[in-house]
């Protein structure tokens, strides 16, 4: 996104990819003879048309068993992870460290195996996650720092997190086989570290 093409330049797959909106303005000075009226687009009608077409596609959801995620479909994107009958778990694509965020949020709780996030091939988890339990005296936060090996988080609607909704993850490609990880969880019952070494 945010790529400029030029007056008259072909679309094609050279410059586009999947999941890029590509927005087609004619700007000529044309009338219409009907009523009279110029057709030709404002910029503030421009600005309205690209403002709705950039919220359309800032979420998308993940209801089913596995998801697997992509750079053209999901950077910068909120995953709103919503899926209960099964586990359900997002594949990250591997890691080059093109700076592709992956933004993950509790959107129903997910008992039945939890949403699941790993990594692909050898690739790893360097960072943080966050944690406070439910109840009426809540706990003070509870820091779980990845091990030398995490590869998976595992958010299980109970002791490993993904108690709310809201709870979220967030994973970005810092380097060839590293995602730097964060996030902000709510645990039920002993808190258990969301990471494990499962790829």
């Amino acid at each position: 996104m945010g790529r400029k093409v030029t007056d008259n330049t072909a679309i094609t797959g050279a410059n586009t990819a999947t999941g890029d909106l590509v927005m087609i303005v004619d700007v000529s000075d044309t009338t219409d003879a009907a009523t009279g009226t110029n057709k030709k687009i404002t910029r503030a009608e421009l600005e309205v048309s690209v403002r709705n077409a950039a919220t359309a596609a800032r979420m998308v959801t993940l209801n089913a068993t596995s998801l697997a995620v992509t750079a053209a479909l999901h950077d910068g994107r909120i995953v709103l992870m919503t899926h209960t009958a099964a586990a359900s778990t997002a594949t990250l694509p591997a890691a080059t460290g093109s700076g592709a965020r992956f933004l993950f949020v509790v959107g129903a709780v997910n008992t039945s195996g939890g949403h699941i996030i790993n990594v692909t091939g050898n690739d790893v988890m360097h960072g943080n996650i966050w944690t406070n339990s439910t109840g009426d005296t809540p706990d003070l936060g509870q820091p779980w720092p990845t091990a030398a090996d995490s590869d998976t988080i595992t958010l299980s609607g109970t002791d490993t997190g993904g108690v709310k909704i809201g709870d979220w993850i967030e994973c970005v490609d810092i380097a060839a086989d590293k995602y730097w990880v964060r996030g902000m969880t709510t645990t039920s019952g002993t808190e258990l570290t969301p990471f494990s070494a499962a790829v």
